[in-house]
């Protein structure tokens, strides 16, 4: 990727602003200061990352290794006047976690800060902006939230993504962020309600655990026309539930996907965390916990198949690391497997915040511990469909796209039938909302099989 220094990429809008500021410059103070309110004005307007197509193929190919018209100039913009300001970051999964490099560069004698970049079409993430930022590597300080205290939603941003707060969470807040959107971005196409598809329905529960020591939300989902009488009906577990009932409109999706006939009928079972970072990491309590006491509890009220290969467990990161695991140490429950994302880089006792910074003098288990757990074994009666974003790389060692194309390998090497796709995307929610029906239709969908799926 380009430094700072000798970055190639340079926007026809920011030139045009240079050349007009400089002409400006010689005529009145006042003559520069119409320009810049003109040029937020029309920025206000149009909103940000300013976005232009590039008119040649040049030689430096996008972040993304796009050239041409696979990729477009994408420029991110600040704007602050104050002599005191140190430095404005750009911070995203697609731009790498290179501070120093990331930093915007002020157009003189304005109060434009800005920073292009070649970004591929059809891309999907988050990103924020940082002024003063410390610029230290973000594993280098122990509170992560201190390191990102920062870091602020683009007051311009034309998308942005928002996370409500729990109420069930004391203290919990509502959490907003701004998405980059590149043309040819796919839309959620089974994610809106349509008046014409009937919807189904959600009964929330606290469910306690004799093996956990604890209680936790459950919401069901249940199809319309569900009939107790009738059925068995298919099983959806998936982790971060109220993420995937609030965040991703799971219910809507699968209402939407079973009228269009492409899935059989659906309960859900969305499944909150007490403890998310020691639950969720191939933890085998919770596993059991799953398997022997919530599908049971569920079995007594409402008719579930028992048939392993109708049942899905799935999530997202950490989530999709659990569902994984799942299947791993209960294939007589769990027949499929979806994950989104998988945080299958992970490795027992490592500290969440610092995995690069584990001595493994004192921690001889590996990375990818998972994986290595499923080419130790014999094969299992599971399938699988992967997902992970082509810019999810940064400061994991392994990085996600990498440990999920290990991942991949692996089981495709041990004859599992697997599902795999990359998307041009982040670790965002917006773009789990789109891979999750996908992961469904790979799985369980009309005309799916295991023969379906394999090795695509």
């Amino acid at each position: 990727m380009p430094n700072v220094e000798s970055n190639p990429a340079t926007s026809r809008r920011i030139e045009e602003l240079r050349k007009e500021v400089a002409s400006a410059g010689a005529s009145t103070v006042s003559a520069v200061s119409a320009v810049l309110d003109d040029f937020w004005r029309g920025v206000e307007a149009e909103g940000t990352p300013l976005i232009e197509s590039i008119e040649r193929v040049d030689e430096e190919p996008a972040e993304g290794g796009e050239t041409g018209e696979g990729a477009y100039l994408v420029t991110f913009l600040y704007r602050d006047g104050s002599a005191e300001r140190r430095n404005v970051v750009v911070c995203s999964h697609a731009l790498g976690w290179s501070f120093r490099r990331n930093q915007m560069e002020r157009l003189p004698g304005t109060d434009v800060w800005f920073r292009t970049y070649r970004l591929p079409a059809g891309l999907r993430t988050a990103y924020w902006l940082s002024p003063d930022d410390s610029l230290e590597y973000l594993l280098d300080m122990e509170d992560s939230a201190e390191r990102m205290s920062t870091w602020r939603q683009d007051p311009f941003a034309r998308h942005t993504f928002f996370f409500p707060r729990d109420e069930e969470i004391p203290g919990d807040e509502d959490y907003h962020c701004s998405m980059l959107e590149m043309p040819g971005a796919p839309a959620p196409i089974w994610s809106a309600r349509k008046p014409s598809v009937p919807a189904g329905r959600v009964e929330e529960y606290h469910v306690s655990s004799r093996i956990l020591e604890n209680e936790r939300r459950v919401s069901v989902y249940t199809p319309p026309g569900y009939d107790h009488e009738n059925g068995p009906y298919h099983l959806l577990l998936l982790f971060d539930g109220f993420a995937y009932l609030r965040v991703i409109p799971t219910p809507a999706i699968l209402d939407n996907l079973h009228a269009a006939g492409k899935l059989p009928p659906f309960v859900a079972l969305l499944v909150d965390n007490v403890d998310r970072n020691r639950e969720l990491p191939c933890y085998p309590p919770f596993a059991d916990f799953l398997a022997e006491e919530l599908l049971p509890w569920a079995r007594e009220r409402y008719r579930i198949s028992a048939d392993p290969a109708q049942v899905v467990v799935g999530g997202s990161s950490y989530g999709g690391l659990a569902a994984a695991y799942a299947g791993f140490r209960h294939p007589e429950v769990f027949g499929n497997v979806l994950s989104q994302s998988g945080a299958f880089w992970w490795r027992p006792e490592s500290d969440a915040s610092r995995p690069l910074r584990t001595d493994p003098r004192t921690n001889p288990e590996p990375h990818e511990w998972l994986i290595h757990q499923y080419v130790a074994s014999e094969r299992l009666p599971l399938q699988f469909y992967l997902d992970v974003g082509t810019v999810e790389h940064g400061f994991k060692d392994p990085s996600m796209l990498v440990a999920n194309r290990h991942m991949r390998d692996v089981l495709q090497a041990k004859g599992y039938p697997c599902a795999y796709a990359e998307y041009r995307g982040g670790h965002d929610y917006p773009c789990w909302e789109i891979t999750l029906p996908e992961g469904l239709l790979a799985l369980t969908g009309a005309g799916s099989s295991a023969r379906d799926i394999r090795g695509r």
